[in-house]
């Protein structure tokens, strides 16, 4: 029994004695360990750490974040530890010293308040400059201090616009005054004033200091808006309207039943009978689309009033939607016809008017208003040539495509069809033999059918002078369909050497033309085809063609193009002919004029540019042969290609139009009565030389006429007893003959 007992007392002795066993607590952080005896079983709360520059997130064992251990065996605890910076925020007349997570966004400081003040934002310098200001989402990755920045308390203005248009509040700094004020919008009633009160008595003055928050009521007057319409539509229409789209408290929305009569912005279309319109305008109150006022109103569309066409003045501009700005009042007063340019032909047989919708309505809008007639002209060159020639081809199509054209001319109030398909038998695949004949049955159908739609209507055609222009064509049978043959009478240059591509005449230099390529020659040509004179407008080009000759021989004209650079023709419009070449003039480029051919021409003796083109005394000399021999009058290639309106107003001198107002060109004919005074000028090219400094005018008859000559190269002419006299422009010395004003004296 003994025996037991002390084995007993023996394991109690041992189990006391490995209750007291010690256990390890081991710290690590940073390159540290630290450790702590504990007796096992024993709880420990673990530590706090203050480090500079670290901020202490805590313990952790076994990953995981742990404030206590049981100590049943030696443990190891690693701090979570992050980097920190030293922040400094000073508000006003307080520093407040803070740890920051390097990385924290400024915007996670609480915003300091101070007294009645509003906190503006933090600052790294005291002055506070716009540069130095911190934006909330800044990430703060140094030490760093910050000076918060504040300014007046502001109060917050409120609105009632009592239904009107709403106006966000405004924040007013304390004893600040309002800068202004809007002014709310209510279909139905006028903004008279603010109050303070709801029921409008106190009138509430802006220039009162804003000590509190407080709240703005609008206030108004009842508007009547009937009558409205008629402000701006009249009864009768017959001119633009100003359709305004707004005005100090209302929206405007325009709209009316045919768009292409009216249109949304007042422009006028006129038709060739009197039409009712109507017209409907929606109101809104500014700012406010949820309620609406609607007025209609019918009124009558005035139709447009054409000008005569007057046998052997008729001119014909086409006008390209690639130059198309607008027209100039020389223009308006010279033109009879605009040819927009161009429609073109679909695979359906209709007509596609994309590239130049954009144009359409002011074009014919402002050309009827000024008695002008527009033509759409559909364009058939090249690659446009296959559509047109597949419709004529087939009678279907062809049927459709002259219904189509038809239809534009109605819809859009034109007054005609012009027809751009230059060449027949090339380009559409087909022979000249089948295109030339389905040629004739097109043009024969679009006949038909515009005169379905009445009297006066106009088909003219694009045709190539030259000698091979009208054997593309049965140009008697067309006689019978076109009001008038569009001359084509440029590009026609030969191709190998420097020679006129619009000459009135044949040149008397070999190779200074094409062989039969004048208008003269093509006037010939057509008349024996059986097409009558006073159907042919010949063709003026507002453009000119350069290329380099190989010799300085005749300055150029009939010379062989070289073969070393440019080798081929380049177009350049006549105002950039002006603007490029004419400042050599007299120095590093010379002026000539073919007497014979009566066409101008430069050359550059040094780089061998020899540039056809037309000027004003050849349009003069064009517009008095058309005259001569009883043609048609015409056409302009294109009106867009002189901006400085030079060669319009030479067309109008030639053709004697009234209405225009400018300087006459000596080198014409003209017509005046006797009470009416004249300034005269020379043409650019001389003017734009040293030899205008040897310039005078003088006339063959003084008792007719006495001349004034002007410093500024012109001539004032009055005009004092009717009869012929011709006034010569010439240097002093009266040797040099600039050009000849040959003036009829009513």
């Amino acid at each position: 029994m003994k025996k037991y007992l002390l084995i007993i007392v023996f394991l109690l002795i041992l189990s006391c004695s490995s209750c007291k066993k010690n256990v390890k607590l081991t710290y690590h952080y940073l390159d540290k360990e630290e450790s702590v005896e504990y007796k096992k079983g024993e709880e420990v709360t673990l530590k706090e750490l203050n480090l500079e520059h670290q901020i202490f997130g805590g313990w952790l064992k076994d990953g995981q974040k742990v404030n206590n251990v049981i100590m049943d065996d030696n443990i190891d605890v690693y701090a979570d530890l992050q980097e920190c910076l030293e922040i400094k925020l000073v508000i006003k007349d307080q520093t407040i010293n803070e740890k920051i997570l390097k990385g924290t966004p400024v915007g996670q400081f609480d915003n300091p308040t101070y007294q009645d003040l509003n906190f503006v934002g933090w600052y790294t310098d005291p002055s506070f400059k716009g540069t130095s200001f911190v934006s909330k989402d800044r990430k703060i990755e140094e030490d760093m201090t910050l000076y918060a920045k504040f300014n007046e308390k502001q109060f917050v203005v409120s609105f009632d616009t009592k239904g009107g248009t709403v106006i966000k509040p405004l924040n007013v700094y304390r004893n600040s005054t309002i800068n202004a004020l809007h002014t709310p919008y209510l279909l139905g009633y006028r903004f008279t004033h603010w109050s303070t009160d709801i029921e409008g008595k106190n009138v509430f003055d802006i220039k009162t200091p804003v000590t509190e928050d407080f709240t703005l009521y609008a206030n108004y007057e009842t508007v009547d808006y009937t009558g409205l319409i008629d402000e701006y539509i009249p009864d009768v229409i017959s001119a633009n309207l100003n359709l305004p789209t707004v005005n100090d408290e209302i929206d405007f929305y325009w709209s009316t039943d045919d768009s292409k009569l009216l249109s949304s912005d007042g422009v006028v279309n006129p038709k060739r009978v009197d039409t009712l319109v109507t017209v409907t305008l929606e109101i809104y109150a500014r700012g406010d689309y949820e309620t609406s006022m609607t007025f209609t109103k019918q009124a009558l569309v005035k139709s447009y009033q054409l000008d005569e066409l007057v046998k052997g003045k008729v001119v014909i501009g086409y006008t390209s939607y690639w130059y198309y700005k607008g027209y100039s009042d020389d223009v308006l007063n010279t033109v009879d016809i605009l040819d927009i340019s161009f429609g073109y032909v679909s695979q359906n047989g209709s007509v596609d008017l994309s590239s130049v919708t954009n144009m359409m309505r002011p074009v014919i809008s402002k050309a009827h208003e000024n008695g002008i007639r527009v033509c759409l002209s559909i364009q058939g060159y090249g690659e446009a040539t296959k559509q047109f020639s597949d419709c004529a081809n087939d009678p279907t199509l062809r049927h459709t495509l002259a219904l189509s054209m038809a239809k534009v001319v109605n819809d859009y109030n034109l007054d005609g069809i012009d027809i751009d398909w230059e060449y027949p038998g090339s380009y559409s695949g087909r022979s000249l033999a089948i295109d030339k004949v389905n040629y004739t049955l097109l043009m024969a159908e679009i006949r038909t059918e515009l005169n379905n739609l009445g009297e006066g209507y106009l088909l003219t055609a694009a045709i190539p002078a030259g000698s091979w222009g009208a054997g593309n064509f049965e140009m008697s049978k067309l006689v019978n369909y076109f009001d008038y043959f569009n001359m084509m009478s440029y590009d026609l240059e030969n191709p190998a050497c420097g020679s006129h591509h619009a000459a009135l005449h044949p040149s008397a230099t070999p190779s200074g033309t094409s062989k039969g390529c004048s208008i003269e020659e093509t006037v010939e040509l057509w008349t024996s085809q059986g097409v009558p004179k006073d159907k042919i407008c010949l063709g003026t080009a507002f453009y000119g063609k350069s290329i380099a000759v190989g010799s300085t021989t005749n300055d150029g004209l009939g010379m062989a193009k070289t073969t070393q650079y440019q080798t081929s023709y380049k177009n350049k419009a006549y105002s950039a002919i002006i603007e490029s070449f004419f400042p050599d003039l007299g120095t590093t480029r010379l002026y000539r004029f073919d007497e014979a051919a009566k066409a101008p021409f430069l050359f550059g003796p040094q780089t061998k540019f020899f540039t056809t083109y037309d000027n004003e005394l050849s349009i003069l000399y064009k517009c008095q042969y058309a005259l001569e021999i009883g043609l048609a009058g015409a056409i302009i290639w294109e009106l867009g290609e002189d901006e400085t309106s030079t060669l319009i107003k030479s067309v109008a001198q030639g053709f004697n139009k009234e209405g225009s107002d400018h300087v006459y060109l000596v080198g014409g004919q003209l017509t005046k009565d006797a009470n009416q005074n004249i300034k005269v000028k020379v043409i650019n090219e001389v003017r734009s030389t040293k030899l205008l400094e040897d310039l005078i005018f003088y006339s063959t008859n003084d008792e007719l006429v006495e001349i004034t000559n002007n410093l500024d190269g012109t001539a004032s002419i009055m005009l004092k007893s009717s009869g012929s006299v011709t006034i010569i422009a010439a240097t002093t010395d009266k040797q040099t003959i600039y050009g000849r004003l040959e003036l009829t004296i009513n």
